[in-house]
């Protein structure tokens, strides 16, 4: 079984990156003077959003939303086209 890492991709990850520092200015200009402690946990919340997007906009690897486990399907052998014709053409009829 092999696992498969899914991230997203450069764009979303560059808005996200984007929104998270549009949330930070609005934490410290908006949030925090007025709902006092809320604001930190805001800016956090913030900060963290805007952390894991520039990773995955700057690096190559990135961080992963999931992991899929794939299996690895073992190949038929091939088989000669004389004998694979006969058998599309018990299908076609």
């Amino acid at each position: 079984m092999r696992k498969i890492r899914v991230k997203p991709s450069k764009g979303q990850s560059f808005f996200g990156l984007m929104i998270g520092i549009i949330f930070i200015v609005l934490g410290f200009t908006i949030v925090i003077p007025k709902a006092g402690l809320f604001g930190l946990l805001w800016i956090g919340i913030a900060l963290m959003i805007t952390l894991i997007n520039g990773y995955n906009v700057f690096s190559v690897r990135g961080l992963s939303k999931y992991e899929v486990n794939a299996e690895e399907y073992i190949t038929r052998e091939k088989e000669d086209f004389e004998v694979k014709l006969p058998k599309l053409n018990k299908l076609n009829k």
